[in-house]
């Protein structure tokens, strides 16, 4: 753009600057020249962009739409929560991933309430290093007069898992009937159908019928 300033002869006093006041209407190039997009186009200041439909992908030309074959499914894992929710998505797509119940997503010594997901072209997601793993309940807390064992014989303490305190018998009994099974819940917690979280009681029984040790 050039801009041409004269001054007029009917005042020839000298000032200091001017001021220039312009406008200028974008042409639609879509309207005017062709586009050559095969599926829809869009107009922007000075130019105009391809678009494509659901499924295909712009080819590096800017013009040509070309099909993706394959496709992402609409879930990730069964401990995984998408959204939204569709059944398949495609290239480039990003999704919301979230954990079911007792599973979290550990990055260092925090959780996270999410992360984003996307797809990749040959049909795999991309985490990104994110999963949901198991809420860990740590090590149970130990009781005075009594041992815990770890049922089904694995030392695991992730959710869902499940413990039995026992006390020394027979000399010590616990004080609240049924209070010996505890399981990692989703809060990563160890708790009790009747206590909760707080650990059984062990207090002196009786001991054996001839009263030896």
């Amino acid at each position: 753009m050039q801009v041409l300033f004269q001054s007029e002869t009917s005042n020839e006093d000298r000032l200091t600057g001017f001021l220039a006041l312009y406008s200028r209407v974008d042409i639609n190039e879509c309207d005017i020249v062709a586009h050559n997009c095969s599926h829809f186009y869009g107009n922007k200041i000075g130019s105009f962009h391809c678009y494509c439909s659901l499924g295909f992908v712009i080819h590096s030309s800017g013009h040509t739409c070309e099909e993706i074959g394959t496709y992402c499914p609409g879930y990730l894992a069964p401990l995984n929560i998408l959204e939204p929710h569709w059944d398949k998505f495609y290239f480039q797509d990003t999704v919301k991933v979230s954990c079911v119940k007792g599973y979290e997503i550990v990055e260092g010594l925090k959780t996270l309430p999410y992360f984003f997901a996307e797809c990749n072209k040959n049909g795999t997601w991309n985490t990104f290093g994110y999963s949901c793993q198991p809420v860990d309940c740590a090590l149970p807390p130990g009781i005075e007069n009594g041992v815990f064992s770890y049922s089904k014989g694995q030392n695991l303490t992730t959710y869902g898992s499940s413990i039995q305190y026992q006390c020394n018998e027979p000399y010590y009994k616990m004080v609240t009937y049924k209070s010996e099974n505890f399981s990692c819940t989703a809060e990563g917690s160890w708790e009790n159908r009747h206590l909760g979280a707080h650990v059984p009681v062990c207090i002196p029984g009786k001991r054996s019928n001839e009263g030896h040790i």
